[in-house]
């Protein structure tokens, strides 16, 4: 077998480790985690963390590590060498290895501009346990970027009682995520829970002002503010995976069972760059099921176990007491089916009269049948989706 060294402590490499023992890998598995403390669940820092004082991190795979799982934390890796098979730590320590699995993730994208003011961002325990504290004292929050993370510690605000302002450089929210025809129902709900947006505005400067700061607008309008947090998503970690030689673009490059263009190198999570047939271009996805789904495929290739399928994107985002869905690619669809109900809302999105994704509000369960279908690569007819009295499920069946 050979010992398996995982760069990154973080959900995808903490799962690579987890599923390599559940595939029966008995060599040696090393995981090397930059950050001074074991693997925890990124999801709910946005969310319940920011407003339960007493909330402690979700902890992932504690129990397996103690057992027969190395974990080195506070260990930085500064080289690949594929030749050799070995990495090499800050300390100029080399470890060999058989099997490297990549697992850097990604880090927040810096701000275009120059300031003194603090600016927080939502990424590591350490930054939410920093934003937690800082809502403490503060009656206003301005955030920058209105996507999941925005939207997410904007709601987690506004639960505390914080006013919140959002400036957003795009024409709509979720604008990476969410179609045209669904992005204004969110919008709306945000306005409802009385958030003030800013949309298609850029930030020019930001000041102290007092004991608060100012953030003035390309627009001339100025927002005073007591927290600045900043959700303008993140950048791939993939300077190690460059200076080794591998294929980058947005990502490593990879094939469907992980391999880079080192076939004993590895890539999992959100550094993972696939190519997709269907649509004839490379993706990279940010979300707790690809961390997940990317690194049981990975490590059933090292076990040579049969590669589990991994057909149809997923992701989630609490926000307030709504729960928002989203399946599949929605945004490459030319023809949408909404399903509208008192408390729920269903989009249905297809090109031609192929399913390519759904977006749900508070529908679930739709979204469950949904993703079974295009998992079989059912395409219902446009006509029994148009049809309120013909249950989704039962077209599943069919």
């Amino acid at each position: 077998m050979g010992t398996v060294i995982i760069v990154g402590a973080g959900q995808a490499g903490m799962q690579t480790a987890l599923k390599l023992r559940e595939y029966g890998y008995e060599s040696d598995i090393t995981i090397l985690g930059k950050e001074a403390h074991s693997a925890y669940e990124r999801p709910p820092l946005s969310k319940s963390f920011l407003v339960n004082d007493d909330m402690e991190p979700v902890w992932v795979g504690s129990d397996e590590i103690k057992r027969n799982i190395t974990l080195l934390t506070s260990c930085e890796v500064t080289a690949i060498r594929p030749d050799k098979k070995h990495i090499t730590l800050s300390s100029g320590a080399n470890i060999p290895y058989n099997y490297l699995v990549l697992a850097t993730g990604g880090a927040c994208r810096s701000l275009p501009l120059k300031t003194s003011a603090p600016i927080y961002n939502m990424r590591t325990i350490e930054d939410a346990q920093l934003l937690r504290k800082k809502m403490q004292s503060s009656k206003h929050m301005t955030i920058l970027g209105a996507g999941v993370i925005g939207l997410e510690v904007a709601a987690s605000a506004r639960k505390c009682g914080i006013d919140v302002s959002i400036i957003e450089l795009g024409t709509r929210v979720m604008g990476r995520n969410l179609p045209e025809n669904f992005a204004p129902y969110i919008h709306a709900m945000h306005r409802e829970n009385n958030i003030q947006f800013n949309m298609a505005e850029s930030v020019i400067a930001i000041s102290q002002s007092g004991q608060s700061y100012r953030v003035e607008l390309q627009s001339g309008k100025s927002i005073q503010t007591d927290c600045i947090v900043s959700g303008i998503g993140i950048t791939p970690n993939t300077q190690l995976a460059e200076a080794a030689n591998l294929q980058v673009n947005n990502g490593i490059i990879v094939t469907q069972t992980m391999q880079t263009s080192d076939p004993s190198i590895f890539a999992v999570g959100d550094i993972a760059t696939l190519y997709n047939e269907k649509f004839n271009t490379y993706e990279r996805l940010e979300s707790w099921e690809n961390a997940n789904k990317t690194a049981e495929i990975a490590a059933a290739t090292i076990c040579g176990a049969e590669i589990p399928a991994y057909k149809t994107p997923w992701f989630w985002s609490d926000q307030y007491d709504q729960n928002l869905q989203v399946l599949g690619w929605p945004l490459q669809a030319d023809h949408t089916v909404f399903r509208k109900k008192d408390t729920s809302m269903l989009a249905i999105y297809l090109r031609g009269a192929e399913l390519i994704g759904a977006v749900a509000l508070n529908a679930g369960a739709d979204i469950s049948v949904l993703r079974r279908m295009m998992n079989a690569c059912i395409s219902p007819t446009l006509e029994s989706l148009e049809n309120p009295a013909v249950k989704l499920r039962s077209l599943l069946r069919a």
